[in-house]
């Protein structure tokens, strides 16, 4: 197969891959511009070249797309997997469409000097990349394996540099099996390489669902710390109760108003605890991890800065036509910034509340709405521009970032409002029904 074909073809399999990257929001739109335009070039420079090594031509771009999404997800893993992923089915799909057929037919070189086998093979790979796409976004949704890595805290640099030179020695080893036609070589890599993958596959599959018991656990700890917390202020307050019921029936008889007032408002402050709702127990009943997570982190915040906050969460349904990196972004910007903005108030921290509503109508529609208090207005057009921020040391990006998520979605809707005392964010969203 001539140099200039085979990198033609290397290039369209490539720009599958970045519009599948763009629908699966790994990469803007201007990134996946830059992606197509470089593609582009060296598309050219293979039809105007014999250099047999053109298809090197990967390596650099692989580097840029690295450094594109680990940029904007402040991830190595993510972008590690997606470049493994990538080239893994490409692989795939050339030992099927090209090296296995030029094993099998003698004359197959030949044969691909024709435009027509040549369109055949362009069609052929891509929509097998299409399909493979199709596939692998179906067992991400009975697993969310991708989702794992996506919410991942740590950078995890090495495991990332190990993964990448073991397939980059791989990878390099293919191309040059194809240029020299060492079929034993090349069946071996494609082999090593599919094992890899799937390594990799079961190992994250693993580490999802060990995580996820993990998060269960904690949840359900907490919930329990808080109960038996409940269960001990109890067993104290009946100690004291019929004590306090004896000083103020004596109190009403001697016609002290003023000292039973005083025992009353004892009474309700010791027995407020005792009867407050226990907010952990509520967040199993999101029914999405990720979400969970930010919800139970947020709760923890808010208790190391003693804020008291009251949750009112229903299900959120499976079918959201939003992407759920794009809804845990925007979630958690909402969030961080009603905790940062009621943190910097003044006044007893204790009597600050936060409201958190996961609301589901049954139908088509969840909104998230969180208020919090605020000390004074804000111009709320001023809160939506980028650079725009109330608190010292901070970029002001986040209320922007929303704003640019849900002008490229339809699904997906941020309304603000506020009063004099309290900041309203409503973030709804659609699922399919």
């Amino acid at each position: 197969m001539a140099s200039y074909i085979r990198a033609g073809l290397l290039a369209s399999n490539l720009l599958t891959t970045v519009l599948i990257g763009k629908k699966i929001n790994i990469y803007s739109k201007r990134n996946a511009a830059l992606l197509m335009l470089i593609l582009l070039i060296c598309s050219v420079i293979g039809l105007f070249t014999e250099d047999a090594y053109i298809t090197y031509f990967i390596f650099p771009y692989g580097t840029i797309q690295f450094f594109m999404i680990t940029k904007k997800f402040n991830s190595w893993i993510l972008p590690t997997l997606f470049f493994v992923m990538q080239l893994c089915l490409i692989m795939n799909t050339w030992f099927l469409t090209v090296d296995i057929p030029r094993i099998l037919i003698s004359d197959f070189p030949f044969l691909t000097r024709s435009s027509y086998v040549v369109l055949t093979l362009f069609i052929v790979q891509n929509l097998l990349l299409v399909l493979c796409y199709f596939f692998l976004k179906l067992i991400n949704q009975k697993t969310h394996f991708w989702n794992f890595f996506v919410y991942q805290n740590r950078k995890l640099r090495f495991l990332s540099i190990a993964i990448l030179i073991v397939f980059i020695a791989l990878i390099v080893l293919y191309i040059q099996a194809t240029i020299d036609q060492n079929v034993k070589i090349l069946l071996y890599t494609v082999l090593y390489i599919d094992i890899l993958c799937l390594l990799i596959t079961v190992i994250t599959h693993n580490s999802f669902e060990y995580q996820k018991k993990n998060d269960e656990l904690e949840i359900l700890s907490e919930a329990y710390l808080i109960d038996q917390k409940k269960r001990e202020i109890s067993n104290e307050f009946q100690h004291d109760f019929k004590a306090l019921l004896i000083a103020l029936d004596n109190c009403l008889k001697e016609n002290s108003i003023t000292d039973a007032r005083i025992l009353l408002n004892q009474i309700i402050a010791d027995s407020q605890d005792m009867f407050s709702s226990n907010e952990y127990a509520q967040i199993n009943r999101l029914e999405n991890l990720p979400i969970q997570g930010l919800i139970l982190n947020f709760l923890k915040e808010c208790s190391k800065n003693n804020l008291s906050v009251k949750l009112k969460l229903d299900s959120i349904p499976k079918n959201l036509r939003v992407d759920s990196v794009d809804l845990v972004r925007c979630v958690s910007i909402l969030l961080n910034n009603a905790l940062e903005t009621t943190i910097d108030l003044d006044g007893d921290n204790q009597k600050k509340i936060i409201q958190l509503t996961v609301e589901n109508d049954g139908v088509d529609t969840l909104c998230f709405s969180i208020t919090n208090p605020v000390d004074k207005k804000v111009e709320l057009d001023a809160l939506l521009k980028k650079g725009f921020t109330t608190k010292i040391g901070h970029k002001g990006i986040g209320l922007n970032t929303i704003k640019k998520i849900t002008r490229e979605s339809e699904y997906i809707n941020l309304y603000i409002k506020q009063t004099n005392h309290t900041f309203i964010s409503e973030l709804v969203v659609s699922y399919s029904s």
